[in-house]
C-alpha cells in the first residue's frame, strides 16, 4: 500500500514537475515565477468552486503528464498492468531529472546540456599505445558547443568550412621534463612595471610561475596554451575535453622554394628560430625535429605570460592570444607556413591585426604546408 502511495505522488510532482519546467522553458526564470504564483492562484480559485479553473488545471496537468509520459529514453522497460502507467510516468519523470543541469551564475536550469563530442575512444586513438597519433610538435584547435567567447571567435576570426567550429589554438609538446624544462619555464618573462613599460621578469617572479602547477607541471602528454590566466601547462586529457577537435602538423622536412626565400621574416628572430631561418634562406633542408624543438622550446620560455585580451599583440609579444601564441612558437618557418597576420572585426568594428584559429586552420585547407593528421568536424563543414 505504501508503495503505491509513493508512486502516486511522485506521478503529482512529476505533472507539475514538468509542467513548471516546461513554462520555465518558454518564459525563464521571471516570468516562471510569475506563471508559479498563477498556478497557485487558479488552484486557490478551483477551491472556490470556479469550474474555469479546475478545467484550466486539468488540461494543464494532462498536457505535462503526456509530455513526461512520452519523454525520455525508449529503452526504458515498459510497466504493464494496472499500475503500469504509473510506474512508466515515475520511471520517465526520474529518468528526466537526469538530464536536467543548474548553473548559479546567473541561476538558470538547462535539460539535457548534452556531453562533450571527443569521447573516451577519440581520446585514446590520439593518446594511447606505443606509437600514440598526437606527435610533439602538433597545433591543435578545439571549439565547442554552446560557449558565447567562442561564437564572437568565429564570428571575429573570417572563419568558414571546418574553420567556423574552432575558437582555440594550442601547442602539442609530448612530455615536459620537472628539471630541465623548469629551468627553461618562464626564461623569457615580460612584465609590466608601474609606469606601464614592459621589462624582463626578476629571478624571483620567474620562480614564482616555474613553482605554480596552474602554470608549470611535469607530465607525459602535456600542452602549452595561452588563456584567460596566461601561457600555461596543461594534460592533454584536460585540453581535449572539447566539441571538436583538428590536430594540423608540419612535414617531416620543409625546404623554401624560391619565392618563399624571396619573403622577409614577419617577426625579430634570435637564437635556435634565426638559425633555422637562416638555413632555409639558403635553401637548406630542415627537419621537423629541429622546428619542434625550437618551438617547444619558445613555448617553455613565454609560461606566465598575461593573455592578450584586446588581441593587438601580434607583433610585441608581450601578451599572446591562444593563436598569437602557435604563431609566436613557429615564428622560424612562417615565410614557410604562409601564417600572416589579417585584419579582423566585429560587424566592421573593433577591427584588429592579428591571427585567429580559423588564420592557422586555414594554413593546411586546402593544399596548405601543414597536414590534416586528425580531425572530428563534421565532413560537410
Amino acid at each position: 500500500m505504501k508503495a503505491a502511495v509513493d508512486k502516486a505522488l511522485l506521478v503529482v510532482v512529476a505533472i507539475f514537475a514538468k509542467l513548471l519546467f516546461m513554462i520555465y522553458k518558454l518564459l525563464a526564470w521571471p516570468v516562471a515565477l510569475i506563471a508559479l504564483f498563477v498556478v497557485a492562484w487558479l488552484v486557490f480559485l478551483a477551491t472556490q468552486g470556479f469550474p474555469e479553473a479546475r478545467l484550466l488545471l486539468l488540461g494543464a496537468a494532462a498536457a505535462s503528464g503526456y509530455a513526461l509520459y512520452h519523454y525520455g529514453d525508449a529503452t526504458l522497460p515498459r510497466s504493464v498492468g494496472a499500475g503500469g502507467w504509473a510506474s512508466r510516468l515515475s520511471d520517465r519523470f526520474i529518468a528526466w531529472l537526469g538530464t536536467i543541469k543548474f548553473f548559479t551564475s546567473p541561476l538558470c536550469l538547462v535539460e539535457d546540456p548534452g556531453s562533450y563530442r571527443i569521447k573516451g575512444t577519440d581520446i585514446r586513438a590520439l593518446v594511447d599505445g606505443d606509437h600514440p597519433l598526437l606527435q610533439p610538435g602538433d597545433i591543435l584547435l578545439r571549439g565547442y558547443d554552446g560557449y558565447l567567447d567562442g561564437e564572437l571567435i568565429r564570428r571575429t576570426g573570417g572563419a568558414a568550412g571546418a574553420g567556423r567550429y574552432l575558437s582555440h589554438a594550442a601547442l602539442y609538446v609530448g612530455p615536459i621534463d620537472g628539471s630541465r624544462d623548469k629551468a627553461l619555464a618562464a626564461r623569457r618573462l615580460k612584465v609590466m612595471d608601474a609606469d606601464g613599460a614592459w621589462r624582463a621578469a626578476t629571478d624571483a617572479e620567474k620562480d614564482r610561475v616555474r613553482d605554480d602547477p596552474g602554470y608549470f607541471q611535469a607530465g607525459r602528454q602535456m600542452v602549452i596554451h595561452s588563456m584567460a590566466k596566461g601561457v600555461h601547462v596543461e594534460d592533454i586529457l584536460t585540453f581535449v575535453r572539447c566539441d571538436y577537435l583538428i590536430v594540423l602538423r608540419l612535414p617531416e622536412q620543409i625546404t623554401l622554394s624560391p619565392e618563399e626565400t624571396a619573403n622577409q621574416p614577419l617577426v625579430q628572430l634570435a637564437n635556435d628560430a634565426l638559425s633555422i631561418d637562416e638555413r632555409l634562406t639558403q635553401r637548406q633542408t630542415v627537419s621537423r625535429d629541429e622546428i619542434v624543438a625550437a618551438a617547444r622550446d619558445s613555448a617553455l620560455g613565454r609560461i606566465g605570460t598575461g593573455y592578450d585580451f584586446l588581441f593587438d599583440s601580434c607583433k610585441t609579444f608581450h601578451k599572446f592570444s591562444c593563436s598569437e601564441f602557435v604563431y609566436y612558437c613557429y615564428k622560424s618557418v612562417h615565410r614557410y607556413i604562409g601564417l600572416t597576420p589579417k585584419t579582423h572585426s566585429f560587424a566592421g568594428f573593433f577591427k584588429r591585426v592579428t591571427i585567429s584559429p580559423a588564420d592557422v586552420y586555414a594554413a593546411c585547407d586546402p593544399g596548405g604546408k601543414l597536414t590534416l593528421v586528425w580531425s572530428n568536424v563534421p565532413q560537410d563543414a
